[in-house]
């Protein structure tokens, strides 16, 4: 497996969990309390969206980070292209290697 599928595979992985842990809330507040009114669930599901942006914030920055150097990959993109920028391909979409440190994204992931 190469930098870039393990990068590919680990944002796939990401986004389905954390759908299935919003939906698989969301399903469980609704069937355990179904007498709650709905400006109660929509409070509910509002503060779990920002635990969500929270928490995938803190677990892409740990886990987009070139395995050579370890520098955040998703930060040094945003400071390259700018944080206002409306192309939102990921950085092993743009980028061929680590700018830092120059490793291909198509080398072996290192064990």
């Amino acid at each position: 497996m190469t930098i870039r599928d393990h990068f590919k595979r680990t944002q796939m992985w990401c986004t389905y969990g954390l759908a299935a842990i919003l939906i698989g809330t969301a399903l469980a507040i609704r069937f355990l309390h179904p007498k709650l009114p709905r400006p109660d669930i929509l409070m509910v599901g509002l503060g779990l969206a920002a635990v969500a942006i929270v928490a995938v914030y803190f677990v892409t920055r740990r886990i987009y980070r070139c395995p050579r150097c370890g520098v955040g990959l998703n930060q040094l993109r945003a400071q390259t292209i700018g944080g206002q920028n409306k192309d939102r391909r990921m950085f092993w979409e743009i980028w061929n290697a680590c700018p830092n440190c120059q490793l291909s994204f198509d080398a072996p992931w290192p064990k």
